[in-house]
């Protein structure tokens, strides 16, 4: 049976999980920790599959929030016949230079990040690198007890960095590399009520497709398939950040998935099988 490995978020799993019993496939999870949005957070769990990366257990609840790390470490990874991988936002946070996922630190830290002023300061800071200034903004906001201050001494460490063209194009290399038949699946172009794009999220999802189309790696856009169907339909109403998607339109697009680059990577696998 056709195996597919998916190093996303929900927008590439809930597609997957839908369409494995219709389309015929399964889903390969092993050594799976948790969900990612960029190229560099897929390279740190392209690696952890392979085992050649092991994460600290600091970055361990950033990444893989209620699983055991003895757990997962225990677990193998059979290579996949496909991977898909979402690449969908330009930001980058790490601790100590290990990638961690932003929804995972927020959640991890909810009591500190239950503020909205107190958390733009603070990822103003994070952009800005600047350990010192970072410390003694922590030690006036998030030091009143020890709980407080032993959550500001991880909190200081993590950075914040956008990818240019030329660290998108290293990592996306890196994935074609050590994966081998993969799909690389951007973000969606869903827009706001004012017809503009949230957050330059348009400029990255084309930045992606150009890197993609020039490593000749296969490329979807869902944005497409949600204009057919109509943003209404195919993006959750309760989607404030327009980024879930409906069951409809996630089972619309692991069908053309299927059609247009599983079907045919799997063809070609044949074809060209020494065998």
């Amino acid at each position: 049976m056709l195996t597919i490995t998916p190093i996303g978020s929900c927008r590439i799993a809930t597609p997957l999980r839908l369409g494995r019993q219709e389309l015929g496939y399964a889903i390969n999870g092993g050594r799976l920790y948790g969900y990612s949005h960029s190229a560099s957070e897929a390279v740190q769990q392209m690696r952890y599959l392979k085992g050649e990366y092991t994460p600290s257990t600091e970055v361990w609840p950033l990444i893989a929030p209620g699983t055991p790390l003895a757990v997962k470490n225990a677990e193998s990874h059979q290579e996949s016949d496909i991977y898909v991988v979402e690449v969908s936002s330009a930001k980058t946070f790490a601790l100590d230079g290990e990638f961690v996922q932003l929804n995972y630190l927020r959640r991890h830290f909810a009591d500190f990040f239950a503020d909205v002023p107190r958390t733009l300061a603070y990822m103003r800071l994070c952009r800005a690198r600047d350990r010192m200034a970072m410390r003694d903004f922590l030690g006036d906001v998030w030091g009143a007890t020890a709980r407080q201050r032993k959550e500001a001494a991880v909190l200081e460490r993590i950075e914040l960095q956008f990818c240019d063209a030329g660290m998108l194009e290293r990592d996306l290399a890196q994935l074609k590399d050590g994966l081998g038949r993969l799909l690389i699946v951007s973000h969606v172009d869903a827009k706001l009520p004012n017809g503009q794009s949230l957050n330059g999220r348009d400029v990255f999802i084309r930045q992606v497709c150009e890197v993609a189309r020039r490593l000749d790696l296969p490329l979807c856009d869902p944005t497409q398939a949600m204009r057919r169907m109509g943003q209404g339909r195919a993006i959750a109403d309760e989607s404030s950040g327009l980024a879930h998607y409906t069951e409809v339109f996630a089972r619309a697009l692991v069908h053309e998935w299927f059609r247009d680059w599983f079907r045919p990577m799997t063809q070609d696998a044949m074809l060209h099988d020494p065998a």
